[in-house]
């Protein structure tokens, strides 16, 4: 599958990056997964926030796409360890949590204080509302930090994503 739209400049940005190391630089990427906790990020202002000001959370198509989530706490910890990563590594910063967006949209409703409560939406529909960052939340992403935590010793220590994101941690 295509990346969305809104995501296309990543590929050659994360080149144009990476080729810097033939200049003696050294560069290295780190691909974040959907970041959450604290409070923050795009799950919090794109579902959190209009799921509490409509008494529903937005949930787009069936719910059986994956999100590859990775709390704010471990990835700040995965760039700290990039600093001392071999020349020209990529990272994907994924905490091992591929959950299904029909219980993140679940976990979602709990944070904006209307447990259970979500509105289905079609991909159309939440691109009308979210703009184009919605056909990102629509993919199905199963990604794996493995690498940062075989080279860089990466442990991520939130393993329990619905927990947090339901309590808004």
């Amino acid at each position: 599958m295509s990346p969305p739209p809104i995501t296309t400049w990543r590929l050659e940005n994360e080149k144009r990056v990476l080729a810097r190391a033939g200049t003696g630089e050294r560069p290295v990427v780190v691909m974040p997964g959907l970041v959450y906790g604290r409070s923050g990020g795009l799950s919090q202002m794109y579902f959190v926030e209009p799921g509490r000001a409509a008494g529903a959370v937005p949930s787009i198509g069936d719910g059986s796409n994956h999100w590859a989530l990775v709390h704010v706490d471990d990835i700040a910890e995965l760039y700290v360890l990039a600093l001392n990563a071999p020349t020209g590594s990529v990272y994907i910063g994924a905490g091992g949590q591929n959950l299904l967006l029909a219980d993140i949209v679940q976990a979602l409703s709990q944070a904006a204080g209307c447990p259970g409560k979500t509105e289905p939406l079609t991909l159309e529909e939440a691109v009308r509302r979210m703009g184009p960052i919605a056909e990102a939340f629509a993919l199905d992403q199963q990604l794996s930090g493995d690498r940062a935590r075989r080279e860089l010793g990466w442990a991520p220590t939130h393993l329990d994503a619905l927990t947090d994101i339901a309590q808004g941690t």
